[in-house]
């Protein structure tokens, strides 16, 4: 029976990604399984790269986008660290994919690398190492008409640019966390938020400004608008806060709950405003804006991870 497995960080699980592993059921057959290697930690981080890059999912998103977004059942995570930065690509495939996974078959993405770096060696090499092993290397179809990348993806968040970074995700970008107290001056000025605590430190932030977002809790989706960034007028001080003002009066208190904050566009930079009332005038204005974008762009249940 085949055993088919690819590797990779899969940072994003982006469209690139989910064509891959479109292309790793494929080759699996009905009858044959699908195997994702990944690392729980990004490789760059492990190796002491200066700068590593944030991560656009964290583990957990991460594995809930490559079982339900791209039907793989069996994800194996590996413990990344300097032993096995340091083995060859022939090592890897003899003592992980042939002797501890039983792989038969590995998709090789079209310029995609693994083991210790070896001038010149691409999946040609790949293909003799596996003939000695019995694992057959496949080579992988890259997506039409598009180049994916999650350093691509990145630099569209970091520019606020949502619209465009979901586009190349295949999904809509998110920050999960928990709700905690906030000064409580947006609710002395009529306009109450519910203030993240990102749980995972390593998730990357989009820029300052503010935007469109979806609120989950409980199961529950909430259209929201979500600042990100020091809020000048109400002087909270140089700290970068993430805070939704959430646009149903239904929804209740969500201090100490687990949320994820969906973001879908950006709006507008952070301004300082003359005075709350202001900034209260801006922020109905935005909510508006947001109710229409919406209405426009429904976002259901099945869209959020």
């Amino acid at each position: 029976m085949k055993r088919v497995a690819t590797i990779g960080f899969f940072d994003g699980v982006h469209r690139g990604h989910q064509y891959l592993c479109q292309q790793l059921r494929e080759v699996a057959g009905e009858e044959g399984t699908a195997i994702i290697l990944t690392f729980a930690k990004h490789p760059q981080r492990v190796l002491g790269r200066q700068d590593p890059p944030p991560l656009l999912t964290t583990k957990d998103e991460k594995m809930r986008l490559l079982r339900g977004l791209c039907q793989i059942n069996q994800i194996e995570v590996l413990e990344f660290d300097q032993r096995m930065a340091g083995l060859t690509a022939e090592d890897f495939m003899n003592h992980y994919l042939h002797s501890t996974f039983g792989v038969t078959h590995l998709l090789v993405g079209y310029d995609h690398h693994f083991g210790r770096p070896r001038w010149g060696e691409g999946i040609e090499n790949y293909c003799e190492y596996g003939k000695e092993t019995g694992i057959e290397v496949v080579s992988a179809r890259q997506l039409p008409e598009i180049k994916i990348s999650s350093s691509k993806i990145r630099r569209m968040i970091a520019a606020g640019e949502m619209e465009e970074a979901n586009n190349l995700l295949g999904h809509t970008y998110l920050l999960g966390g928990t709700v905690v107290k906030g000064q409580k001056l947006g609710r002395k000025f009529g306009i109450p938020t519910a203030n993240l605590a990102v749980g995972d430190a390593l998730k990357m932030i989009p820029a300052t400004g503010v935007y469109v977002t979806t609120v989950k809790a409980d199961g529950q989706l909430y259209q929201a608008v979500t600042n990100i960034g020091k809020c000048p007028t109400l002087k909270k001080g140089d700290t970068i806060s993430i805070e939704s003002h959430i646009l149903d009066p239904s929804c209740p208190n969500l201090y100490e709950k687990a949320v994820e904050v969906y973001f879908h566009k950006r709006l507008r930079d952070e301004v300082a405003f003359d005075d709350p009332e202001a900034l209260l005038e801006q922020v109905n204005a935005d909510a508006e804006v947001a109710q229409e974008y919406h209405r426009e762009h429904p976002f259901t249940p099945d869209m959020a991870l």
